[in-house]
């Protein structure tokens, strides 16, 4: 069977229903009728009981980016870039030229889709530039070009001071056997060819020598990143994943009352069934931070998945989920006069061939009970051309509605159903 996609974000309602039903269930079952047919045996019909859980329940966010003057929700994530609608118009805002505002909304949300995550780990950790080891070989590193220039600097004064040493001998000599020419005295021309040289040395020995390996130049200012982790698993297929990771942290030295967030989206690779390991660092923190709770957000194609590490994740039954959706569209239009409208469903595997074959292209009326539940299926918006198609009328009650509401209440009504519309 298909399944309709439904459903979006909803607000927090879903803890009266898991309280209300089981309250309702213990007074029936201690509360017998009055007289004689207390005594009697209570015969009930059969039921069938689906316990599958097919839906998840839980506390989400919606990440909106400022362009221009307008808040527009993220639909995906490119590169370093968030990825938005503006007008129509698919655009990419990056952070790494300029600071952009960015919106996080808490939100329940309802999901058929839901992900398997197992060893979520984020520590904090040091940025390569930051890292002590990095330091460390960056300036031996230097070191070693410098040892290698003081190197060539004293062979090069070798050599000086192998000329120089000639010269002197041959100034000696001449002036022994010439007393009366001008070269000056040997010993002096030694001294200061001498001087010369050492000054070459200690001049090329100064940054070789400057090796502080344990000394301050090379510590670190403090753990200034985080290294986020975990496995993942999805039963249906994600095709087009991304992460968002949400950091609360403290600067170091901060007040108690400074708290500040950190946001990082990463693209993933598809995800399935076989469970992979995502691994990343996220840099920007202030050094010596306070790593003070960590929360990640997986979503598919701009919609967020429900995952096992979600917060106030709740697993619901097709039916549970179906009252929830109706309490929510209930509470949200309290004075409000609308028609039904299909919210989800349970589809024949078989209906996308037929669509695709250009069976029911017109658009179908359907009549729902204030229950939100389908009753018949019409051709006309009056109701009194009754359609008579044993398939479309297994479609038509596979499919869960919102309840038409008069003035805030859910009232019998009719619904306009087009099959072509629907997502699978």
């Amino acid at each position: 069977m298909k399944k309709l996609t439904p459903l979006g974000s909803l607000p927090a309602l879903f803890v009266f229903l898991v309280i209300v039903r089981p309250l309702v269930l213990l007074f029936v079952a201690l509360c017998p009728s009055s007289g004689t047919e207390a005594d009697k045996p209570i015969e009930m019909g059969k039921v069938v009981v689906t316990d599958a859980k097919t839906h998840t329940l839980f506390m989400g966010a919606d990440i909106s980016i400022k362009e221009g003057k307008e808040m527009y929700p993220v639909r995906d994530v490119s590169g370093g870039s968030w990825v938005i609608n503006v007008e129509g118009k698919t655009t990419t805002v990056s952070a790494r030229t300029a600071p952009i505002e960015i919106k996080v909304t808490p939100l329940l949300k309802l999901t058929e889709v839901s992900a398997t995550v197992t060893n979520l780990k984020s520590e904090r950790v040091y940025s390569f530039n930051n890292d002590p080891s990095t330091r460390l070989t960056r300036t031996l590193s230097q070191a070693a070009r410098s040892n290698a220039d003081y190197q060539a600097n004293v062979n090069q004064a070798n050599a000086v001071s192998d000329i120089a040493s000639r010269m002197v001998t041959y100034a000696r000599n001449y002036s022994i056997s010439n007393p009366d020419s001008l070269i000056g005295e040997p010993t002096k021309l030694q001294d200061v060819t001498h001087a010369e040289n050492e000054n070459l040395i200690t001049q090329s020995s100064g940054p070789g020598s400057d090796l502080s390996v344990g000394g301050a130049k090379i510590l670190s200012d403090g753990l200034d990143a985080v290294n986020l982790a975990f496995d993942v698993a999805s039963g249906k297929p994600l095709v087009n994943p991304y992460v968002v990771a949400i950091f609360r942290f403290r600067p170091k030295e901060a007040g108690p009352g400074m708290v500040q967030n950190l946001i990082y989206a990463k693209n993933l690779n598809p995800i399935d069934s076989n469970t992979v390991h995502v691994e990343f660092e996220v840099d920007g923190f202030p050094p010596g931070f306070e790593l003070l709770s960590s929360h990640m957000h997986l979503y598919n194609r701009g919609v967020e998945v429900g995952t096992t590490v979600a917060p106030r994740r709740v697993e619901l039954t097709r039916e549970e989920a179906f009252e929830y959706v109706k309490m929510e569209y209930v509470s949200s239009h309290r004075n409000d006069t609308l028609p039904a409208v299909a919210a989800m469903g349970l589809l024949p595997a078989d209906l996308p061939r037929r669509l695709a074959l250009g069976d029911y292209r017109n658009t179908v009326y359907v009549r729902v009970s204030k229950e939100g539940l389908a009753t018949e299926a019409f051709s006309d918006a009056s109701c009194t051309e009754k359609i008579d198609d044993a398939f479309l009328s297994t479609v038509v009650k596979s499919i869960r509605f919102k309840p038409a509401l008069e003035r805030g209440r859910p009232a019998t009504g009719i619904a306009m159903l087009n099959l072509n519309t629907f997502t699978f």
